[in-house]
């Protein structure tokens, strides 16, 4: 019987947090978290000073500057030296790939369809942040031949009860089960939707020996307004609990051909399904 794959994961978020509770049979897991103080039945707690005792296969990428509560640029700094450090303390032997989690807002806003190659903006904390991480792992002779960057969109749903405060589906859900209204701020807004179910399903075959590592769009190619999102949800839950505001009109739109060329299976989940199946 094959040994189960040791993967590293770096910060218990939302996605990283699916991903271990889905494929907890199928990967052994190894956690730093700055905010987890102890091991549980899916993953082994470790700390940066003893990551010489083990050799992963894996690493997997999530932390975020964005688990501080406010964001300063000494915050900044502290995350990305962070980040540094535990890179090149890995132990090398046995490690095979690193996916690190970036996000589709590098790009900003547009009205054209964004590949991998647009222009990326530094306007924000956040985007900094997702520009230098990105930068240390394709700038480095050490990391570029292993490691993939996921520019993921806007990833919505629920995988055995975990779910996000953030995100707009996250929050209508949130809120609609608590029986708040929620805030939107421009309905004519434009979005790339993605269910957890697909980020986690593309991240797991990215691990495998047939994926080539690089830099890759992960969203669902469905461009949805806003307004179309709320009038699918109102269709399906009945509800009427939104506030809207009149603010400009915005627009991010992901192109994915390149990674259906190399993940010929992938078939995102419409937005129609994932909302009528947010919970799994």
């Amino acid at each position: 019987m094959l040994s189960k794959k040791k993967i590293l994961i770096f910060g218990l978020g939302y996605i990283t947090h699916s991903f271990i509770k889905y494929y907890r049979k199928k990967y052994r897991f190894y956690l730093i978290s700055s905010h987890v103080k102890k091991s549980s039945d899916f993953y082994h707690l470790v700390t940066i000073d003893n990551l010489n005792k083990y050799n992963f296969d894996h690493i997997i990428f999530g932390s975020s500057a964005t688990s501080f509560k406010e964001i300063t640029e000494s915050k900044l700094f502290e995350f990305l030296n962070y980040s540094k450090k535990l890179l090149y303390n890995l132990p090398k032997k046995d490690l095979s790939k690193i996916i690190y989690l970036s996000s589709s807002a590098i790009y900003g806003f547009s009205s054209k369809p964004f590949d991998e190659n647009s222009d990326r903006q530094c306007s924000s904390m956040y985007q900094i942040e997702k520009n230098q991480i990105e930068s240390l792992l394709l700038d480095s002779n050490e990391f570029r031949q292993q490691a993939t960057i996921f520019r993921i969109s806007n990833p919505y749903g629920s995988i055995g009860g975990i779910n996000s405060l953030n995100g707009l589906i996250n929050v209508i859900f949130n809120n609609y089960k608590n029986g708040k209204n929620t805030i939107i701020n421009s309905r004519k807004s434009i979005r790339d939707f993605i269910h957890i179910t697909d980020v986690i399903s593309c991240m797991d075959y990215a691990l495998g020996d047939k994926f080539i590592p690089g830099v890759y769009n992960l969203g669902s190619g469905e461009s949805s307004s806003l307004e179309s999102v709320i009038k699918v949800f109102s269709n399906i839950y009945e509800s009427d609990n939104f506030l809207f505001k009149n603010l400009d009109k915005t627009v991010s739109i992901l192109e994915i051909k390149k990674l259906k060329k190399v993940f010929k299976n992938f078939s995102p989940i419409s937005l129609k399904d994932g909302l009528k199946n947010f919970y799994v």
